[in-house]
């Protein structure tokens, strides 16, 4: 199951640097997940790809969603449930959603 980004496209509460800054860092998780390297999806990576689009608080939950799918693709754990991260985000209504959604698409593909 790839990740479906016609959520994200129609979200109109994302800006379009947000949804090209989305859809990069998912496209590493994605890679990472199919191929088992979690080193794809990096800090370095998110970071940079994250960085002047988002607030802090938007930057950190999203950093700490791709540690545990570093996390869940080092441990080749496709059931993993990311309740406890979407528990503690600071992101609200559709934009969590819309990225929880894209979370769990990743995480099932994972090998």
């Amino acid at each position: 199951m790839a990740v479906d980004y016609k959520p994200l496209n129609r979200n109109q509460e994302f800006s379009t640097p947000q949804k090209a800054a989305l859809k990069k860092i998912f496209g590493f998780a994605e890679a990472a997940a199919t191929g088992g390297d979690s080193t794809i999806v990096s800090r370095k990576k998110v970071h940079l790809a994250l960085s002047g689009h988002f607030s802090a608080n938007d930057r950190a939950d999203i950093q700490a969603l791709m540690k545990e799918i570093r996390d869940a693709s080092d441990d080749a754990d496709n059931a993993r449930d990311l309740s406890s991260v979407f528990g503690a985000w600071r992101m609200e209504g559709a934009k969590r959603l819309v990225i929880k959604t894209m979370a769990n698409a990743v995480v099932a593909q994972i090998v």
